[in-house]
């Protein structure tokens, strides 16, 4: 069998395709004229409908949906029929690669009533076969122009629609058939490299599968599953019959009729629905390269752009461009590539598809070829179009040439039916003489037109085949099954259960031991057993007050140090130190800059001493390596210019200079710097600002925590911390750190940003609040009520449920402990044209609340939610850890949250209302969008 992946090849000298691959018979450019038109009109059979007829082709539909093309003519005394079904690689589902194709072969196999097909098609002295490509499947024969012939060759191709056993004995046969067909392609480094190319090129469309499929799919799909294939698309309303060559039309419309038309069109339920193709594959992003390393004579290039769909106006232009440089000897390609002798052949190849496919520039080198220097030639002749133009002259000489080949093959109507039949995908025939008059009214402009759209390094896939005698080919074998998995498998002992702890405030206020430790930190133990017998230690050191934080220069270098420390020290380099900690089971981090740092241990609780003196020698003995903070800086200053094109990064920077205290200049910790701004200040950083903001900042002040949580020891956790701290402290007095409530002006800022398919929207409206305040509570049920969950809100309700705007959409408050500093933020994403109505949903959303404020059912379930989290939270080890921690800066504890809770499920409707209509005014909103608009 032969079978294609392309509509239309014209590149015969450079894929060097096996025998066994099918060639289109319909070239790129010329396709060729039509039969005269048939004088008489026919008598149509009972079932029958004529539908239309175009330069001597007429089309008829028979009541169960199969189209029959007629095309008459006296020029030879054959006939040739073709079946077409509209099922090909396009159509193959996961792990179904390759199915057309083995399907294809497979209904030579018999039915019931014509057991033998080849030998049936050999007696009568058929030229018979078929061929598999990505959108269609077309079965072939002819013969000898007789009514028995065509008798015969209608009444198989009808029996063989929907009759065909597909037995699975015919199948484990036919499979070695098919794999070496499959073997042969694999065998010619022109199919290996244009198969990689065009999967390369296709990131989502199956178009770019290779039709013959994968052999591991191939060879392991059932019989079962092919006839289930075979019974949905092999179907009269899936199928075109096309008749060309010396026959009775009236003779030949009957017998079809007579044949075909008594196959019962298909009751189709959801699984056998033909459905349409709805993938389109997205721009490409950038070149892409493929190397193929194989046994072989002589290296090949091929470049392949994205092209047009065939029935795209820009089709017929592509096609012209291609012949243009492919034209031999006078083309480009062949001048630059051939004529030179850095080739031996150069070419191109179309495809026409129904959905966009390829064109591609191939050249091939002798087995000494230079790669490069023939890379650079092909590329060189496609990038110089734009300084020296296709002629009109260029174009004239293919048009006479193409005209000349319409007039050879107009007698020829095996020609014309098969140019007809690769345009079947498009859903109309006809399309095959309309691209032929597209493509001989097509101008130089509109190639030069296409040259600069289609053949830009972006949408470009280019492909390398290197000769080599020994490939170094990696096969990944198959996993062992299960059972041989586990059959020598020997469990090892449980690990240490956790303690299900009582959540409640009081109940975990009665489990916390808080006490001062003689340096001054304060300190908080809850004991417990914890899943994996682990101990969890958090140690927060607070540092630097107004005056250190003056300097931009050193809270920028303070955010290195952290990075910094971990990179080793002194007596331990970085491996050294991941060695003793997975030898230990521990884990160490280390978080901080210019206002504190953070240190977080988790080991088991006998190697707790030895993780903090590891600890110890991370935090007090820095080896300070010049090459590493120069690789850390690199990469913010890459993260930083990569923010300048990222619309929520940009959005973010925008809103916080919305809100800077008036009058602030540049330097001041209230300064919203932008992105230049702080590259700049990055750029002039150096390894000693950073040493110099450890040794001034970084030790032990008048404020640090000590959270612990776990099967801890009290001595060897006080002892460790000890060691660990003694000798050290901040070079500066410490000051809690205040900051003003601004009330920004408001306004609506845009933000262009380039090249971006989704836009963010950020807003955020200040206010006088703590989350100690009577009114926090009854704001945050009503915040939460209109955007506090980004699946269910009132919010997430209209804006991703109801109108599927955004993926993304929500409200929230943030408030402070210590000061009133409160704000309501409101974010949400969408794409450039849809953030306008999210913004008016969300207004719209925010006013609705103002006037109608929130029911009961609402205030109830969004109590409970909280309630629920807050319990949640509560049972995890790692949030118990950060909440006693969070206690000891604030100087509160469970009991703080115990009221919390209580003024939460105290909320009512009304009061949730209240406090949402005193702190929430959406005219006082700074709303920021930023996008592609």
């Amino acid at each position: 069998m032969r079978f294609l992946n392309l509509r239309t090849l014209t590149l015969s000298l450079l894929l060097l395709a096996p025998v066994a691959q099918a060639q289109s018979a319909a070239p790129t450019t010329p396709l060729t004229a039509a039969p005269t038109s048939q004088t008489a009109p026919l008598k149509l059979p009972a079932g029958v409908q004529f539908v239309t007829s175009v330069e001597g082709i007429s089309e008829y539909r028979l009541t169960n949906g199969l189209k029959v093309l007629l095309a008459p003519t006296a020029s030879n005394a054959l006939m040739t029929l073709h079946v077409t079904y509209l099922v090909g690689s396009v159509n193959e589902g996961l792990g179904e690669g390759g199915m057309a194709h083995l399907l294809e072969h497979m209904l030579f196999k018999g039915t019931p009533t014509n057991k033998d097909i080849p030998a049936l098609l050999r007696e009568r002295g058929a030229n018979a076969n078929a061929d598999t490509h990505a959108e269609y499947t077309d079965y072939h024969a002819t013969l000898n122009a007789t009514k028995a012939n065509l008798d015969f060759l209608t009444g198989l191709e009808a029996d063989r629609m929907v009759n065909s056993l597909i037995r699975p004995e015919d199948l484990a046969s036919e499979l070695k058939v098919v794999i070496n067909e499959f073997d042969n392609g694999e065998n010619n480094p022109g199919n290996l490299l244009f198969k990689a190319t065009q999967q390369a090129a296709f990131e989502f469309h199956p178009i770019g599968r290779s039709v013959i499929g994968n052999r591991s799919e191939v060879i392991s799909v059932p019989a079962s599953s092919l006839k289930t294939f075979y019974q949905k698309y092999y179907q009269p309303d899936n199928a075109v019959v096309t008749l060309t060559g010396n026959f009775d039309p009236q003779y030949a419309l009957e017998r079809l009729g007579a044949t075909f038309g008594k196959i019962a069109k298909p009751v189709r339920s959801a699984s056998t629905t033909l459905t349409k193709d709805y993938t389109v594959e997205p721009p490409q992003s950038g070149e892409r390269t493929v190397s193929i390393r194989r046994v072989g004579a002589s290296p090949l290039l091929i470049n392949s752009y994205h092209a047009p769909a065939e029935t795209h106006p820009n089709n017929a232009a592509l096609s012209m461009l291609a012949a243009v440089l492919s034209e031999q000897p006078d083309g480009r390609l062949y001048q630059k590539l051939v004529a030179s002798k850095l080739a031996v052949g150069a070419g191109m190849n179309v495809d026409s598809y129904n959905v966009p496919g390829l064109t591609s520039f191939v050249v091939s080198l002798a087995p000494d070829g230079d790669v490069t220097k023939a890379r650079a030639a092909l590329q060189g002749v496609l990038d110089g179009i734009a300084k020296d133009p296709i002629t009109d002259a260029d174009v004239t000489r293919i048009k006479n040439q193409v005209i000349a080949y319409i007039n050879r093959l107009s007698a020829d109507p095996a020609a014309t039916a098969e140019g007809i039949i690769s345009g079947l995908p498009t859903g109309d025939w006809r399309t095959f003489f309309a691209q032929r008059d597209a493509f001989l009214a097509v101008t130089a402009a509109d190639v030069n037109r296409m040259a600069q759209t289609y053949l830009k390094a972006s949408n470009l896939t280019a492909g390398t085949f290197y000769p080599t005698l020994k490939p170094d080919l990696v096969t990944v074998p198959i996993a062992p099954s299960v059972a041989e998995t586990l059959k020598n498998f020997k469990p090892r002992a449980a690990q240490a259960q956790g303690e299900n702890l009582n959540t409640a405030p009081a109940a975990l206020e009665a489990r916390v031991e808080r006490l001062t430790l003689p340096s001054g930190v304060k300190a908080a133990y809850l004991k417990k057993a914890v899943q994996g017998n682990r101990v969890l230690l958090s140690l927060n050191l607070d540092f630097g007050n107004e005056a250190s934080e003056s300097g931009v220069r050193t809270r920028d270098a303070a955010g290195y140090i952290d990075s910094l420390l971990l990179r080793g020290s002194e007596n331990l380099s970085i491996q050294q130190l991941r060695d003793q900690l997975a030898k230990l089971n521990a884990t160490l981090s280390i978080s901080g800059g210019s206002t504190g740092l953070n240190l977080s241990v988790t080991s088991p609780p006998e190697n707790l001493a030895a993780a903090m003196t590891l600890a110890r020698t991370v935090l007090r003995e820095p080896l300070w390596p010049e090459s590493d903070f120069e690789d850390l800086k690199r990469g913010t200053l890459s993260n930083l210019e990569s923010a300048k094109t990222e619309p929520n990064a940009l959005a973010s920077v925008a809103l916080g200079r919305a809100f800077m205290p008036e009058g602030t200049k540049r330097g001041s910790r209230f300064y919203g710097r932008t992105f230049d701004e702080r590259i700049e200040d990055q750029k002039a950083l150096t390894l000693a600002d950073v040493k110099a903001a450890y040794t001034k900042l970084w030790g032990l002040s008048s404020s640090a925590q000590l959270a612990v949580v776990g099967p801890l020891d009290k001595a060897v956790v006080e002892s460790s911390v000890s060691q660990l701290l003694a000798g050290w402290t901040s070079g500066v007095p410490y000051q809690r750190l205040s900051s003003p409530l601004v009330i920004a002006k408001p306004q609506t800022l845009s933000i262009q940003v380039a090249d971006k398919t989704g836009a963010v929207l950020r807003a955020s409206q200040n206010f006088a609040l703590k989350n100690t305040d009577p009114d926090y509570a009854p704001l945050l049920i009503a915040v939460q009520i209109l955007g506090g969950d980004g699946l269910s809100s009132r919010l997430a309700d209209r804006i991703r449920q109801k109108e599927g705007l955004s993926y993304s959409s929500g409200a929230s408050i943030s408030v402070d402990t210590d000061e009133a500093l409160g704000s309501f933020d409101v974010s949400a994403t969408a794409s450039p044209k849809d953030l306008g109505k999210v913004e008016t949903a969300i207004r719209e959303e925010v006013a609705r609340a103002l006037k109608d404020g929130f029911t009961a059912s609402e205030v109830s379930k969004v109590q409970a939610a909280i309630a629920q989290a807050t319990a949640a939270n509560r049972s995890d080890d790692g949030n118990l850890l950060g909440a006693l921690a969070s206690q000891l800066y604030y100087g509160q504890t469970f009991a703080d949250s115990a009221q919390l809770d209580a003024r939460i499920q105290a909320v009512t409707p009304a009061s949730a209302l209240a406090a949402f209509k005193k702190y929430v005014d959406p005219s006082k909103l700074v709303v920021v969008k930023a996008g592609s608009f």
